[in-house]
Protein backbone atom coordinates (compact mmCIF):
# COMPACT_ATOMS: atom_id res chain seq x y z
CA UNK A 1 0.00 0.00 0.00
CA UNK A 2 1.39 3.45 -1.47
CA UNK A 3 -0.49 5.17 1.17
CA UNK A 4 -2.17 4.38 4.17
CA UNK A 5 -5.61 6.02 5.09
CA UNK A 6 -8.92 5.21 3.45
CA UNK A 7 -10.17 7.80 0.70
CA UNK A 8 -14.03 8.29 0.01
CA UNK A 9 -15.50 7.35 -3.25
CA UNK A 10 -16.94 10.58 -4.50
CA UNK A 11 -13.36 12.25 -3.09
CA UNK A 12 -11.33 10.21 -5.60
CA UNK A 13 -13.56 10.73 -8.19
CA UNK A 14 -13.46 14.57 -7.82
CA UNK A 15 -10.01 14.52 -8.24
CA UNK A 16 -9.56 12.36 -10.96
CA UNK A 17 -12.15 14.87 -13.01
CA UNK A 18 -10.20 18.02 -11.42
CA UNK A 19 -6.95 17.05 -12.63
CA UNK A 20 -8.36 16.66 -16.24
CA UNK A 21 -9.55 19.96 -16.55
CA UNK A 22 -5.62 20.79 -16.95
CA UNK A 23 -5.09 19.17 -20.15
CA UNK A 24 -8.54 20.46 -21.05
CA UNK A 25 -7.85 23.94 -20.47
CA UNK A 26 -4.29 23.94 -21.70
CA UNK A 27 -3.67 21.38 -25.16
CA UNK A 28 -5.76 19.40 -25.90
CA UNK A 29 -8.10 21.58 -27.93
CA UNK A 30 -4.56 22.78 -29.58
CA UNK A 31 -3.56 19.22 -30.17
CA UNK A 32 -7.04 18.11 -31.14
CA UNK A 33 -6.82 20.84 -34.11
CA UNK A 34 -3.71 20.01 -35.64
CA UNK A 35 -4.51 16.36 -35.90
CA UNK A 36 -8.17 16.02 -36.23
CA UNK A 37 -9.40 19.96 -37.52
CA UNK A 38 -13.32 19.94 -37.91
CA UNK A 39 -13.38 16.11 -36.24
CA UNK A 40 -11.36 17.02 -33.19
CA UNK A 41 -14.79 16.78 -31.43
CA UNK A 42 -15.38 13.28 -33.26
CA UNK A 43 -12.73 12.03 -32.03
CA UNK A 44 -13.56 13.04 -28.63
CA UNK A 45 -16.52 10.53 -28.91
CA UNK A 46 -13.98 8.45 -30.34
CA UNK A 47 -11.17 8.37 -28.18
CA UNK A 48 -14.01 8.31 -25.25
CA UNK A 49 -14.88 4.90 -26.16
CA UNK A 50 -11.70 3.56 -27.09
CA UNK A 51 -10.20 4.42 -23.23
CA UNK A 52 -13.85 3.40 -21.91
CA UNK A 53 -12.80 -0.60 -23.43
CA UNK A 54 -9.06 0.15 -22.58
CA UNK A 55 -10.04 0.97 -18.88
CA UNK A 56 -12.80 -1.25 -18.11
CA UNK A 57 -10.89 -4.29 -19.63
CA UNK A 58 -7.91 -3.14 -16.49
CA UNK A 59 -10.76 -2.29 -14.15
CA UNK A 60 -11.85 -5.87 -14.80
CA UNK A 61 -8.34 -7.75 -14.52
CA UNK A 62 -7.46 -5.78 -11.54
CA UNK A 63 -10.54 -6.61 -9.18
CA UNK A 64 -8.53 -9.51 -8.28
CA UNK A 65 -5.92 -7.61 -6.98
CA UNK A 66 -8.27 -4.43 -5.70
CA UNK A 67 -6.34 -4.73 -2.55
CA UNK A 68 -2.85 -4.28 -3.94
CA UNK A 69 -1.41 -0.97 -5.27
CA UNK A 70 0.41 -1.92 -8.55
CA UNK A 71 3.67 -2.35 -7.39
CA UNK A 72 2.21 -5.12 -5.04
CA UNK A 73 0.93 -6.38 -8.38
CA UNK A 74 3.72 -5.81 -10.18
CA UNK A 75 6.13 -7.86 -7.85
CA UNK A 76 3.57 -10.30 -7.89
CA UNK A 77 3.35 -10.49 -11.72
CA UNK A 78 7.25 -10.07 -12.66
CA UNK A 79 9.04 -9.92 -9.91
CA UNK A 80 11.00 -7.38 -7.73
CA UNK A 81 13.05 -6.04 -10.30
CA UNK A 82 9.86 -5.22 -12.39
CA UNK A 83 8.89 -3.62 -9.14
CA UNK A 84 11.40 -1.08 -9.17
CA UNK A 85 11.20 -0.49 -12.81
CA UNK A 86 7.44 0.22 -13.05
CA UNK A 87 8.23 2.10 -9.25
CA UNK A 88 11.16 4.45 -11.59
CA UNK A 89 8.91 4.90 -14.23
CA UNK A 90 5.89 6.19 -12.40
CA UNK A 91 8.06 8.71 -10.54
CA UNK A 92 9.56 9.97 -13.89
CA UNK A 93 6.18 10.27 -15.41
CA UNK A 94 4.68 11.74 -12.84
CA UNK A 95 7.14 14.60 -12.50
CA UNK A 96 7.28 14.61 -16.27
CA UNK A 97 3.85 15.80 -16.38
CA UNK A 98 4.10 18.49 -13.25
CA UNK A 99 6.99 19.92 -15.24
CA UNK A 100 5.33 19.97 -18.14
CA UNK A 101 2.04 21.16 -16.41
CA UNK A 102 3.93 23.84 -14.47
CA UNK A 103 5.70 24.96 -17.81
CA UNK A 104 2.33 24.99 -19.53
CA UNK A 105 0.74 27.14 -16.85
CA UNK A 106 3.31 29.50 -16.65
CA UNK A 107 3.00 30.33 -20.28
CA UNK A 108 -0.26 31.13 -20.44
CA UNK A 109 -0.86 32.71 -16.98
CA UNK A 110 1.25 35.86 -18.30
CA UNK A 111 -0.18 36.23 -21.05
CA UNK A 112 -3.58 36.60 -18.68
CA UNK A 113 -2.60 37.39 -15.33
CA UNK A 114 1.03 37.90 -15.03
CA UNK A 115 1.95 39.48 -18.04
CA UNK A 116 5.01 42.22 -16.27
CA UNK A 117 6.16 39.20 -13.57
CA UNK A 118 9.24 37.03 -14.62
CA UNK A 119 8.12 33.33 -14.74
CA UNK A 120 10.41 32.25 -12.11
CA UNK A 121 8.87 33.90 -9.73
CA UNK A 122 5.47 32.44 -10.30
CA UNK A 123 6.78 29.02 -10.69
CA UNK A 124 8.09 29.40 -7.38
CA UNK A 125 5.37 31.22 -5.65
CA UNK A 126 2.46 28.08 -7.21
CA UNK A 127 5.27 25.59 -6.14
CA UNK A 128 5.65 26.89 -2.60
CA UNK A 129 1.87 26.37 -2.02
CA UNK A 130 2.16 22.99 -3.96
CA UNK A 131 4.44 22.24 -0.91
CA UNK A 132 2.39 23.34 1.47
CA UNK A 133 -0.60 21.28 0.25
CA UNK A 134 1.53 17.98 -0.12
CA UNK A 135 3.22 18.18 3.48
CA UNK A 136 -0.54 18.83 4.51
CA UNK A 137 -1.16 15.17 3.06
CA UNK A 138 -3.61 14.10 0.39
CA UNK A 139 -6.18 13.27 2.26
CA UNK A 140 -6.75 17.53 2.47
CA UNK A 141 -6.22 17.78 -1.16
CA UNK A 142 -8.87 15.44 -1.75
CA UNK A 143 -11.12 16.33 0.56
CA UNK A 144 -10.75 19.86 -1.07
CA UNK A 145 -10.96 18.66 -4.77
CA UNK A 146 -14.66 16.94 -3.24
CA UNK A 147 -15.42 20.96 -2.39
CA UNK A 148 -14.67 22.16 -5.63
CA UNK A 149 -15.54 20.11 -8.45
CA UNK A 150 -19.22 20.20 -7.95
CA UNK A 151 -18.59 24.23 -8.61
CA UNK A 152 -17.24 23.06 -11.98
CA UNK A 153 -19.73 20.32 -13.07
CA UNK A 154 -22.74 23.49 -11.87
CA UNK A 155 -20.15 25.83 -14.38
CA UNK A 156 -19.83 23.24 -18.05
CA UNK A 157 -23.33 22.86 -17.36
CA UNK A 158 -24.14 26.72 -16.61
CA UNK A 159 -22.13 27.41 -19.48
CA UNK A 160 -23.27 25.13 -22.04
CA UNK A 161 -26.75 26.27 -21.65
CA UNK A 162 -25.52 30.08 -21.93
CA UNK A 163 -23.11 29.47 -25.38
CA UNK A 164 -26.35 27.89 -26.94
CA UNK A 165 -26.79 30.60 -28.69
CA UNK A 166 -23.30 30.75 -30.40
CA UNK A 167 -23.50 27.22 -31.23
CA UNK A 168 -22.98 27.03 -35.13
CA UNK A 169 -22.82 23.09 -36.17
CA UNK A 170 -21.51 23.90 -39.37
CA UNK A 171 -18.19 24.17 -37.68
CA UNK A 172 -17.95 20.74 -37.08
CA UNK A 173 -17.72 19.78 -40.52
CA UNK A 174 -16.18 18.40 -42.72
CA UNK A 175 -17.87 15.49 -40.54
CA UNK A 176 -14.11 13.36 -41.17
CA UNK A 177 -12.13 16.29 -40.97
CA UNK A 178 -8.50 15.20 -42.02
CA UNK A 179 -10.12 11.97 -43.23
CA UNK A 180 -10.90 9.06 -41.99
CA UNK A 181 -7.99 7.03 -41.29
CA UNK A 182 -6.42 10.30 -39.10
CA UNK A 183 -9.49 9.59 -36.90
CA UNK A 184 -9.85 6.43 -36.54
CA UNK A 185 -6.82 4.67 -37.27
CA UNK A 186 -3.97 7.16 -36.38
CA UNK A 187 -6.50 8.27 -33.88
CA UNK A 188 -7.11 5.28 -31.81
CA UNK A 189 -4.10 5.44 -29.37
CA UNK A 190 -4.57 9.32 -28.84
CA UNK A 191 -6.16 8.59 -25.75
CA UNK A 192 -4.35 10.39 -23.23
CA UNK A 193 -7.13 12.72 -21.93
CA UNK A 194 -8.14 10.02 -19.41
CA UNK A 195 -4.37 9.39 -17.96
CA UNK A 196 -5.34 10.79 -14.65
CA UNK A 197 -7.48 7.17 -14.54
CA UNK A 198 -4.50 5.71 -14.03
CA UNK A 199 -4.46 7.19 -10.62
CA UNK A 200 -7.09 4.40 -9.61
CA UNK A 201 -4.40 1.91 -9.67
CA UNK A 202 -1.97 3.80 -7.33
CA UNK A 203 -4.64 4.25 -4.36
CA UNK A 204 -7.17 0.91 -5.08
CA UNK A 205 -6.10 -0.38 -2.04
CA UNK A 206 -6.98 2.85 0.00
CA UNK A 207 -10.99 2.83 -1.81
CA UNK A 208 -14.02 1.14 -0.59
CA UNK A 209 -15.89 0.62 -3.39
CA UNK A 210 -13.03 -0.26 -6.34
CA UNK A 211 -15.36 -0.42 -9.42
CA UNK A 212 -17.33 2.46 -8.11
CA UNK A 213 -14.95 4.94 -7.89
CA UNK A 214 -13.76 3.24 -11.62
CA UNK A 215 -17.07 3.77 -13.21
CA UNK A 216 -17.70 7.40 -11.49
CA UNK A 217 -14.22 8.65 -12.35
CA UNK A 218 -14.19 7.36 -16.30
CA UNK A 219 -17.93 9.16 -16.49
CA UNK A 220 -16.41 12.59 -14.81
CA UNK A 221 -13.83 12.34 -17.17
CA UNK A 222 -16.02 12.02 -20.71
CA UNK A 223 -18.59 14.56 -19.13
CA UNK A 224 -15.90 17.28 -18.86
CA UNK A 225 -14.19 16.28 -21.82
CA UNK A 226 -17.16 15.90 -24.12
CA UNK A 227 -18.81 19.09 -23.02
CA UNK A 228 -15.95 20.99 -24.04
CA UNK A 229 -14.59 19.91 -26.89
CA UNK A 230 -18.54 20.19 -28.23
CA UNK A 231 -18.65 24.03 -27.39
CA UNK A 232 -15.10 24.74 -28.44
CA UNK A 233 -15.79 23.06 -32.05
CA UNK A 234 -18.98 24.54 -32.20
CA UNK A 235 -18.43 27.84 -31.53
CA UNK A 236 -14.87 28.22 -32.87
CA UNK A 237 -14.33 27.94 -36.31
CA UNK A 238 -10.85 25.76 -37.39
CA UNK A 239 -9.19 28.51 -39.01
CA UNK A 240 -9.77 30.43 -35.48
CA UNK A 241 -8.91 27.77 -33.35
CA UNK A 242 -5.56 26.63 -35.35
CA UNK A 243 -4.06 29.59 -34.15
CA UNK A 244 -5.64 29.78 -30.63
CA UNK A 245 -3.52 28.52 -27.60
CA UNK A 246 -6.26 28.71 -25.00
CA UNK A 247 -9.72 28.57 -26.65
CA UNK A 248 -11.66 27.58 -23.50
CA UNK A 249 -10.77 30.47 -22.18
CA UNK A 250 -11.69 32.73 -24.89
CA UNK A 251 -14.87 30.19 -24.63
CA UNK A 252 -15.74 32.06 -20.92
CA UNK A 253 -15.28 35.40 -22.20
CA UNK A 254 -18.14 35.17 -24.55
CA UNK A 255 -21.17 34.51 -21.19
CA UNK A 256 -22.81 37.41 -19.82
CA UNK A 257 -26.19 37.68 -18.31
CA UNK A 258 -27.06 40.97 -19.16
CA UNK A 259 -25.57 44.25 -17.34
CA UNK A 260 -24.91 42.43 -14.01
CA UNK A 261 -23.45 39.17 -14.62
CA UNK A 262 -20.13 39.53 -17.20
CA UNK A 263 -16.57 38.84 -16.78
CA UNK A 264 -17.36 35.26 -15.95
CA UNK A 265 -13.36 34.23 -16.80
CA UNK A 266 -12.66 35.65 -13.54
CA UNK A 267 -14.42 32.70 -12.21
CA UNK A 268 -12.68 30.37 -14.86
CA UNK A 269 -9.12 31.60 -13.65
CA UNK A 270 -9.75 31.20 -10.01
CA UNK A 271 -11.34 27.28 -10.82
CA UNK A 272 -8.10 27.08 -13.29
CA UNK A 273 -5.84 27.91 -10.54
CA UNK A 274 -7.39 25.65 -7.98
CA UNK A 275 -7.41 22.56 -10.71
CA UNK A 276 -3.64 23.88 -11.47
CA UNK A 277 -2.95 23.31 -7.93
CA UNK A 278 -4.58 19.96 -7.25
CA UNK A 279 -3.05 18.74 -10.31
CA UNK A 280 0.59 19.41 -9.27
CA UNK A 281 0.08 18.18 -5.68
CA UNK A 282 -1.51 15.07 -6.82
CA UNK A 283 1.13 14.40 -8.73
CA UNK A 284 4.20 15.40 -6.60
CA UNK A 285 2.40 13.37 -3.31
CA UNK A 286 2.28 10.21 -5.72
CA UNK A 287 5.62 10.48 -6.75
CA UNK A 288 7.06 11.01 -3.67
CA UNK A 289 4.61 8.09 -1.54
CA UNK A 290 6.07 5.96 -4.91
CA UNK A 291 9.89 6.61 -3.48
CA UNK A 292 9.86 6.43 -0.60
CA UNK A 293 7.65 2.91 -0.53
CA UNK A 294 10.65 1.46 -3.32
CA UNK A 295 13.43 2.93 -0.94
CA UNK A 296 11.60 2.43 2.43
CA UNK A 297 12.15 6.04 2.96
CA UNK A 298 10.23 7.30 6.22
CA UNK A 299 7.60 10.17 5.82
CA UNK A 300 9.83 13.13 5.18
CA UNK A 301 9.20 17.02 4.29
CA UNK A 302 12.14 16.81 2.61
CA UNK A 303 11.43 14.87 -0.03
CA UNK A 304 8.78 16.52 -1.16
CA UNK A 305 11.37 19.83 -1.19
CA UNK A 306 13.46 18.09 -3.59
CA UNK A 307 11.05 16.73 -5.96
CA UNK A 308 9.32 20.39 -6.25
CA UNK A 309 12.94 21.66 -6.48
CA UNK A 310 13.39 19.03 -9.63
CA UNK A 311 10.32 20.11 -10.78
CA UNK A 312 11.18 23.98 -10.64
CA UNK A 313 14.50 23.30 -11.80
CA UNK A 314 13.16 21.04 -15.25
CA UNK A 315 10.58 23.40 -15.60
CA UNK A 316 12.75 26.65 -16.22
CA UNK A 317 13.98 24.11 -19.51
CA UNK A 318 10.77 24.71 -21.00
CA UNK A 319 10.60 28.67 -21.74
CA UNK A 320 9.28 28.07 -25.37
CA UNK A 321 5.37 27.14 -25.56
CA UNK A 322 6.17 25.74 -29.01
CA UNK A 323 8.60 23.51 -27.71
CA UNK A 324 6.16 22.38 -24.60
CA UNK A 325 3.12 21.73 -26.87
CA UNK A 326 6.29 19.35 -28.86
CA UNK A 327 6.56 17.60 -25.42
CA UNK A 328 3.21 17.30 -24.16
CA UNK A 329 2.03 16.08 -27.95
CA UNK A 330 4.95 13.28 -27.62
CA UNK A 331 3.84 11.98 -24.34
CA UNK A 332 0.21 12.08 -25.38
CA UNK A 333 0.88 10.22 -28.71
CA UNK A 334 4.18 7.54 -27.46
CA UNK A 335 4.64 7.63 -23.77
CA UNK A 336 1.27 7.83 -22.32
CA UNK A 337 -0.48 4.79 -24.37
CA UNK A 338 2.14 2.56 -23.65
CA UNK A 339 2.80 3.74 -20.01
CA UNK A 340 -1.00 3.98 -18.74
CA UNK A 341 -2.19 1.19 -20.95
CA UNK A 342 0.03 -1.36 -22.81
CA UNK A 343 2.42 -2.27 -19.96
CA UNK A 344 -0.62 -2.62 -16.82
CA UNK A 345 -2.11 -5.11 -19.45
CA UNK A 346 1.11 -7.12 -19.32
CA UNK A 347 1.42 -7.06 -15.57
CA UNK A 348 -2.24 -7.91 -14.95
CA UNK A 349 -2.81 -10.84 -17.59
CA UNK A 350 0.08 -12.39 -16.17
CA UNK A 351 -0.69 -11.57 -12.76
CA UNK A 352 -3.99 -13.50 -13.33
CA UNK A 353 -2.54 -16.02 -15.07
CA UNK A 354 -0.10 -16.66 -11.58
CA UNK A 355 -3.09 -16.55 -9.73
CA UNK A 356 -5.06 -19.21 -11.49
CA UNK A 357 -2.34 -21.32 -11.39
CA UNK A 358 -1.74 -21.00 -7.74
CA UNK A 359 -6.07 -21.64 -7.06
CA UNK A 360 -5.48 -24.59 -9.71
CA UNK A 361 -2.58 -26.01 -7.51
CA UNK A 362 -4.38 -25.59 -4.17
CA UNK A 363 -6.94 -27.05 -5.35
CA UNK A 364 -5.03 -30.03 -6.35
CA UNK A 365 -3.23 -30.56 -3.13
CA UNK A 366 -6.52 -30.10 -1.48
CA UNK A 367 -8.17 -33.26 -3.06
Amino acid sequence: MIYDKRLGTFECIATIGAMTIIPLILTLPTLATNYFGTASFLHAVYSSIIAGIAFFVLVRLYKRFSSKDILDVTEFSLGKFFKYFTGLLIIIYLLAATTITISEFNENARIILFTETPSLYVSILFLIAVFVGSVIGLQGIFRASAIVTPFMIVGFIAMFFSLVPNIDLTNLTPIFGNGLKEVFVNGTFKISAYESLALIFLIAPNLKHFEKTAKGSFLMIAFFILTAFFLIFSIFSYPVLKDNYLPFYELTKLISYGRFIQRVESIFIILWLIATFIYLSVGISFAVLVFNKLFDVKKSNWTIFFACLIVLILSRFLTSYIDILKIRELVSIYISPILLVAYPLVILIIGNIKLKNYKHKEKKYAH
